[in-house]
């Protein structure tokens, strides 16, 4: 984490990011260049409830046994976007990715996805 700038005044919050090495099996490491591309959430989503706070995601399972008109058809299957979440990020950048909350803290739940592109950093090339 390279900053933090919380929600002051219901303004906007802010999170900079910066994946600069990957920990590998026999705890050797490798530096990289990272770049965030995609941020997505697999928190349970329906008709009635189209967005909850992300503090506050609860894993859901659904078990096959249950039958079929208990579950709801509407339920989000796959990842979908974050409102008033924007993700700044460019491969040009020094950083990886930096978020921004529109109007209140910023909450990354464990329920967050993030898609990373990353490059292997040669030995004697440093990366600003």
């Amino acid at each position: 984490m390279d900053s933090v700038a919380p929600s002051e005044n219901k303004g906007n919050s802010t999170l900079t990011v910066t994946i600069d090495k990957l920990a590998i099996k026999g705890g050797k490491e490798i530096p990289v260049k990272a770049t965030i591309t995609h941020v997505s959430s697999f928190a349970p989503v329906t008709k009635d409830r189209p967005y909850s706070e992300p503090s506050s995601y609860q894993p859901q399972y659904i078990p096959r046994s249950r039958p079929a008109d208990m579950q709801d058809p509407n339920a989000t299957k796959g990842p979908h976007s974050i409102p008033d979440l924007l993700l700044t990020s460019s491969p040009h950048d020094a950083t990886s990715g930096t978020f921004t909350c529109e109007k209140k803290n910023l909450r990354l739940a464990k329920t967050v996805q993030l898609q990373v592109s990353v490059a292997v950093v040669p030995p004697g090339i440093k990366i600003q």
